[in-house]
């Protein structure tokens, strides 16, 4: 489970700027809210909210980043540069100087810190750490003079690391124990963006078939009751190697005799009935046919029932995109009184009406980013505005974050002005 992370020099976060699942320790509200992890209590879901352009893309981005160096370096060409690198560009200090992260997590009972510096072509400084007891122990440090291992079995593969990879994925590649549960861990935490296809609900068809199922068309009856059904069928056809995109191909190292390409054949199924509202047969359509907000809900299913069945970890952009409010309180709400798992939810919208649930977030599970005029974004939570600052129980927190007392909103008469 995540517990924070800290990024600085990485696309539109300048300084080091963190982002915490640790619930506040003062705060005993909505406890059904918070889940126990080894010695900490942490957040199930966060929100956040800013204007455009303010850097809440920026954070996930930045998080898609660090979990994709960590799962796929060890395959990275040694001849090329390191994919997505963004430092912040606005100032020249900022300029050839690495982006650095750190993250604490949770996995099974042991916490971990792991930190990492990379520029363009290769990781500049890396070490992991481990509180197995009081007191917390580093496991191997790496700097540009090499891997030092000191509590820690990398399967004697620290010699194939080469520059451009982390030295935890190839550890993870190379079987060794400890860091393969660690590579699960990052492997498991899903980003995806509510505006683009999302491939995760077809991965759970056809990996888990006729368990997924009812979840998802209980979601699918949620956005549209008229729905009565919803029906698939898998097949698989063989294809010619030389037909499958090249970034396909390249995963293999010789040509095989045959591929075969798996389809999902789908269609949701609603009463058919006559001129006196009779029901007399079914109607079928294709997902394609479907209101916008029930293709949203497809496309994310599958990562929502990863997150609750599997203990995974998901970040949404822009959660609202064609979901109507009231719904997307539901799904909140549902998630909120699962007691028997845990799983952690962050996501960022402009829908002000879930602020105005006094019953749905803690003050802790509540963020904001807003941009200064050199393009830097400062993340900050409703936390950091104390009771003597006029933030009650009773503070109506949407009304006030129209009004701007809590910065993160566009600057709309300067717009207008000019």
């Amino acid at each position: 489970m995540l517990v924070d992370i800290t990024i600085k020099n990485y696309l539109s976060f300048k300084e080091a700027t963190t982002f915490s699942m640790l619930a506040d320790g003062k705060t005993k509200d909505l406890p059904e809210n918070v889940f126990q992890h080894g010695k900490h209590k942490l957040l199930k879901t966060s929100v956040i909210y800013g204007p455009n352009a303010s850097g809440k893309s920026n954070l996930l981005q930045a998080i898609k980043f660090a979990r994709d160096l960590i799962v796929y370096s060890h395959k990275y060409d040694p001849n090329l540069s390191i994919p997505n690198f963004q430092p912040y560009k606005l100032c020249k200090d900022t300029i050839g100087k690495p982006s650095e992260f750190e993250i604490n997590f949770y996995v099974e009972n042991t916490l971990y810190n792991y930190y990492f510096a990379v520029n363009q072509n290769e990781i500049v400084s890396e070490k992991l750490k481990a509180y197995k007891s009081q007191k917390p122990s580093t496991l191997f440090t790496r700097d540009r003079k090499g891997i030092s291992i000191k509590n820690f079995d990398d399967n004697d593969s620290a010699k194939r690391v080469k520059e451009n990879n982390l030295a935890l994925s190839v550890f993870a590649d190379e079987n060794s124990e400890e860091a393969k549960k660690i590579h699960k861990f990052f492997t498991d935490i899903h980003i995806i963006s509510a505006k683009l296809d999302n491939p995760d609900t077809q991965d759970v068809l056809l990996k888990e078939g006729e368990n997924f199922k009812p979840f998802l068309l209980n979601l699918l009856k949620i956005a549209d009751p008229t729905i009565k059904d919803y029906e698939y069928k898998i097949n698989e056809k063989e294809v010619d190697f030389d037909s499958l995109p090249q970034n396909i191909k390249n995963q293999f190292v010789q040509a095989p005799k045959k591929v075969f390409q798996t389809e999902l054949n789908d269609k949701i199924v609603r009463d058919l009935y006559d001129k006196n509202g009779n029901v007399v047969g079914e109607a079928n359509f294709k997902r394609s046919e479907e209101s916008e907000g029930t293709k949203r809900i497809y496309q994310w299913a599958g990562s929502l029932y990863n997150v609750m069945k599997h203990n995974k970890i998901l970040f949404v952009d822009e959660l609202e995109d064609s979901l109507h409010p009231m719904l997307v309180e539901n799904m909140i709400r549902s998630l909120h009184q699962k007691t028997d798992t845990t799983f952690q939810l962050v996501f960022n919208t402009h829908n002000s009406y879930l602020l105005s649930l006094k019953d749905l977030f803690r003050k802790d599970q509540i963020w904001f980013t807003e941009k200064d005029k050199y393009g830097v974004s400062d993340l900050y939570s409703l936390l950091e505005f104390k009771t003597n600052q006029g933030i009650r129980k009773d503070t109506d927190i949407e009304t006030n974050y129209l009004k701007g007392r809590f910065g993160a909103i566009p600057f709309i008469d300067e717009i207008f002005k000019s």
